[in-house]
């Protein structure tokens, strides 16, 4: 299956062109201070070479580290670059501290735009897990490492600005030993062009009720819960909301 990028010259429906115009604005917002390496896209393959017959064993993105400005760039760019992976599926394993709001959302319109399923979890091989003790030693380790394959999924988070990211799947999955969690939005000191993009002083400058009436309007778009809002922003900047099983449909975050 290829992963097609929409041409940006078609039309879009007015709600979403509302989204797209608004976060824009949200540039400079971040929900997380952590110094995590920038977000990865790569494929994994869910099964050994060979083992799937005569056609290449399923394969699904994997998208893991903080969401900076570029990362809905270079997803496009992963896309145009590498959407023609033999046995590419509409699905990606998410796992992120967080990051900037506004590019967030904007790979959360990505993902839907691809009709993407979401989970929360990442990859590991079996050495990795080796490694840590989780696989068993000696004999039977070589025929455990055979039928884990290239990689398996496991645990993830996705904290903070992840969240809006996660939103955008068409189908979206929090495995019981993944974690999603919120907390307050950050304003931090930018300039574009050396003119402020946040000045408190000034009437009508950007405040963090604004910011979470476009948080509300990204996710009523994304048909969640917008009252998650009133929850993040009850949250200090540094903790972090882990959202139980129950919270996650309360929310409508998950659809199944």
């Amino acid at each position: 299956m290829r992963l097609r990028v929409p041409d940006q010259s078609r039309r879009l429906p007015g709600r979403l062109r509302l989204v797209l115009a608004t976060i824009i604005a949200l540039a400079g917002v971040t929900l997380d201070r952590a110094r995590a390496a920038d977000m990865e896209f790569r494929w994994v393959s869910l099964g050994a070479d060979g083992r799937c017959g005569r056609v290449p064993c399923p394969r699904v993105l994997e998208a893991v580290g903080a969401i900076s400005h570029d990362t809905p760039a270079e997803f496009r760019r992963f896309v145009e670059r590498e959407g023609n992976e033999p046995g590419a599926r509409r699905a990606v394993l998410l796992h992120s501290p967080g990051g900037d709001l506004a590019a967030s959302m904007r790979l959360g319109i990505e993902f839907r735009r691809l009709g993407m399923i979401v989970y929360v979890g990442r990859f590991v091989n079996a050495q990795t897990l080796e490694a840590h003790g989780l696989l068993t030693q000696g004999r039977t380790a070589k025929k455990e490492r055979e039928q884990w394959g290239d990689a398996h999924p496991v645990n993830g988070i996705c904290y903070s600005a992840c969240v809006f990211t996660f939103m955008g799947g068409v189908k979206r999955m929090v495995p019981q030993t993944s974690r999603l969690g919120v907390h307050r939005p950050t304003l931090i000191e930018e300039t574009f062009f050396g003119i402020p993009l946040f000045d408190r002083k000034k009437p009508g400058g950007w405040d963090i009720n604004r910011i979470g009436d476009l948080e509300r309007t990204y996710l009523r778009f994304m048909g969640a819960n917008p009252q998650l809002v009133a929850l993040a922003h009850s949250v200090e900047p540094t903790t972090i909301r882990v959202l139980s099983p129950r919270e996650l449909k309360r929310f409508r975050l998950v659809t199944r």
